[in-house]
C-alpha cells in the first residue's frame, strides 16, 4: 500500500475509507495511457493520478481487504465518522483530518505493509 485516506463526499454525507497498491495503481496507469494518452504524458501527470484519484483506487470501504494488510477499524470508529459526518463542514473535515493525523501520530499505519514513500491523506468532493 502507498496511500490511504478517507473519502468525504458531502453530497451523501459519507465517508469511505480508500487506499491502493503499486499493483493497483499500475494496471489504472495502463488503462490510463492507453484510453487517454495525453493524461499521464508527463511525471508530473502520473504522480496526480496516483496520489489524488481515489475514484480510480482499488480499494475503497472495504474493511476486510485492510484487515489483510494488518489493519483494522473497529464498528465504534465507524459510528464515530457517521456522527462526526452530520457536523458542519468545516469542522467535520477537521475531525476527519485529525482522525488521520492521530493515527499516524500513535503509530498505526507503521503497523501496515505499506511503501517506503506512503502518504496518507483526505480527499473532498461536493
Amino acid at each position: 500500500m502507498y496511500v490511504l485516506g478517507f473519502e468525504h463526499r458531502k453530497e451523501y454525507s459519507s465517508v469511505i475509507l480508500s487506499f491502493n497498491t503499486i499493483k493497483s495503481f499500475e494496471k489504472t496507469l495502463t488503462e490510463y495511457q492507453e484510453k487517454f494518452p495525453k493524461s499521464v504524458s508527463t511525471e508530473e501527470d502520473i504522480q496526480d493520478l496516483k496520489y489524488n484519484y481515489p475514484g480510480d483506487f482499488g480499494y475503497q470501504g472495504s474493511s476486510t481487504k485492510m484487515s489483510k494488510l494488518g489493519f483494522t477499524f473497529d464498528n465504534n470508529m465507524f459510528k464515530l465518522l457517521m456522527d462526526v459526518s452530520r457536523m458542519k463542514k468545516e469542522r467535520f473535515v477537521a475531525v476527519l483530518q485529525k482522525v488521520l493525523d492521530t493515527l499516524q501520530k500513535e503509530g498505526i499505519f507503521y503497523k501496515l505493509r505499506k511503501t517506503e514513500d506512503f502518504k496518507y491523506d483526505l480527499w473532498e468532493y461536493d
